[in-house]
């Protein structure tokens, strides 16, 4: 059986959501958590299905964004396939937000 498929996100502020939060959309389940977005698909996906991933993240970010009324920044779409990892680092500079992505194959 193959590894699932994950795409990462990372956002800011970290504690935007409060709390932990988790939800599953058709064949995907979505974890939020201290700045970190994790979808995990339990089938391969064709690279179409992963823009209406982000987009549906969004919606759901800027829902909350109404409520809580803070501003929020969601990284673009990373996709990490099971056979690669990925570094992320990021640094807030006068407000700015830079990230850096590092693909490595693990052997």
């Amino acid at each position: 059986m193959p590894a699932p498929l994950t795409l990462e996100w990372s956002y800011t502020p970290a504690d935007f959501f409060g709390a932990p939060a988790e939800y599953a959309v058709g064949s995907y389940t979505v974890h939020i958590e201290n700045g970190r977005v994790v979808a995990t698909f339990v089938t391969d996906q064709s690279d179409s299905v992963f823009s209406g991933v982000h987009n549906e993240l969004e919606a759901r970010f800027l829902g909350a964004q109404t409520i809580r009324n803070r501003p929020f920044h969601l990284s673009t779409l990373p996709l990490l396939r099971p056979q690669f990892r990925q570094l992320i680092a990021s640094t807030v500079v006068l407000g700015v937000q830079f990230e850096r992505f590092a693909v490595i194959l693990d052997r």
